[in-house]
């Protein structure tokens, strides 16, 4: 890359009558990867961040302008997010994301039901789906946890009954 200039010289008369400078040619396509996404669930923000071949003078995710020097963007939500950068050449490309793996609600215990010395637990997770049950006779977090729904007890009492969907939210019910 630089300036380059033509000069046009013509054989009938001998001054210079034409310069036209000739602009850099940019050979490099701009490539940029948008990194952080994550491919399993989390009940946090994810932070994505946005790495290019090139010099950019400008990054957005949507209409909002990500700061050059630090290309950070946090997620909250769900959703489809465009990133677009122009590299210093004028050069533009974009970057479709899908963010599908954010949970922030907790699983929803619908029914407990006991039979002898069995509790079975119904529970359901609009996002990423119950994953452990667990009962315990106090409200601390249990220390195990079941892959079945229906939990056997060798004791009487009053049970707190626990959910956990895959993305570590939890719900409690007496």
């Amino acid at each position: 890359l630089g300036n380059f200039f033509v000069f046009f010289l013509s054989e009938i008369e001998t001054s210079l009558f034409n310069i036209s400078p000739i602009l850099p040619i940019d050979t490099i396509v701009l490539e940029i990867e948008v990194i952080g996404n994550s491919k399993e669930w989390t009940n946090q923000d994810i932070e994505l961040v946005v790495e290019s071949n090139k010099e950019l003078s400008s990054l957005k995710m949507g209409e909002t302008q990500i700061d050059l020097a630090n290309p950070k963007v946090v997620i909250t939500e769900n959703g489809t997010y465009e990133f677009t950068a122009v590299d210093k050449h004028g050069n533009p490309t974009t970057k479709t994301v899908e963010v599908t793996k954010i949970d922030k609600a907790s699983p929803e215990v619908t029914n407990v039901e006991n039979s002898g010395r069995e509790i079975t637990i119904t529970a359901t997770d609009n996002a990423s789906g119950v994953a452990k049950y667990a009962i315990n006779t106090t409200t601390e977090q249990p220390g195990e946890w079941s892959d079945s729904k229906v939990i056997k007890t060798t004791e009487d009492g009053t049970f707190y009954v626990w959910v956990k969907d895959m993305a570590g939210n939890l719900s409690i019910k007496t």
